[in-house]
């Protein structure tokens, strides 16, 4: 089927992160399983096609860490399941719900479980930056890719703050990243995806009717081609990027509400 890409920026996305007890583990597996299915059967990729259509989506997978910065400190027992969604406009977010309501029938487990196990849920947040501002290939990431995922919510007063260290942010990402698989981690970390979000936070992210808190919402999501990515990532950013990696502690310490940094392994894609 023939695919047309676009540029993300502006474009609208949707993230779901669920922090799942082990005893609902299998439950969890089956629901995502049939999600990708569901994806694969109603979504075209890219802008060709009809509504919904995707220009990124992934589900992943991992165990969840007491302290997401420190593995010694042991895990918690739950699994972390990882929506990552971009769309081509903004009609296809309802187009997708719509889809959803029509053709899966999972449907209802999904919201329960969202209910129950939710730790985060934004729906339609536009992509404030990203790796190119050009056309980019569409839904490029694959099963087994590594993540990283970080959700920060703050008041108004910081939106000018946040704002400008994303600017920056997205600088480092294009100085120092690549969607080159044939690159070296340790010198430029292999990306499959990368986007921040940002949207005014509702008082019920499914149901906006119900109005704003005032606080604003970014979200962070990146994918690797290997754990040697984020790695690179990380040590790339604490010895090229000091001043904007101190300023990332700050900020991740200070509004940070989910932090996954190499946690969750990619587990559903568009790709076969």
């Amino acid at each position: 089927m023939p695919t047309e890409g676009m540029a993300l920026k502006g474009k609208p996305t949707l993230h779901i992160y669920l922090s799942v007890p082990a005893a609902n583990e299998t439950a969890a597996d089956t629901l995502f399983k049939t999600h990708v299915g569901f994806m694969k059967k109603t979504h075209a990729i890219g802008a060709i096609g009809t509504a919904p259509r995707l220009l990124e989506y992934s589900i992943a997978k991992g165990k969840e860490l007491n302290d997401p910065m420190d593995p010694s400190k042991g895990e918690t027992g739950n699994f972390l399941y990882c929506v990552s969604e971009v769309y081509a406009a903004g009609e296809d977010v309802p187009a997708h719900f719509a889809a959803a309501e029509k053709n899966w029938e999972m449907m209802p487990k999904f919201m329960e479980c969202i209910q129950n196990f939710g730790k985060h849920v934004d729906i339609g947040s536009p992509v404030l930056t990203c790796y190119s501002d050009g056309v980019t290939e569409p839904c490029t990431t694959q099963v087994g890719d590594a993540t990283l995922y970080v959700s920060y919510t703050c008041p108004a007063s910081a939106e000018a703050e946040m704002d400008a260290f994303f600017k920056d942010h997205e600088k480092f990402m294009r100085d120092f990243h690549t969607f080159d698989k044939s690159a070296d981690d340790s010198a430029t970390p292999r990306l499959t995806s990368f986007h921040v979000s940002k949207m005014k936070e509702l008082n019920d992210p499914m149901d906006p009717s119900k109005g704003e808190t005032g606080n604003f919402k970014y979200m962070m999501s990146e994918t690797y081609c290997a754990p040697t990515g984020v790695s690179g990532h990380m040590a790339i950013a604490a010895s090229k990027w000091g001043p904007g990696f101190a300023k990332f502690n700050e900020l991740t310490g200070k509004y940070a509400t989910f932090v996954a940094p190499g946690l969750a392994t990619v587990c559903g894609t568009m790709h076969v």
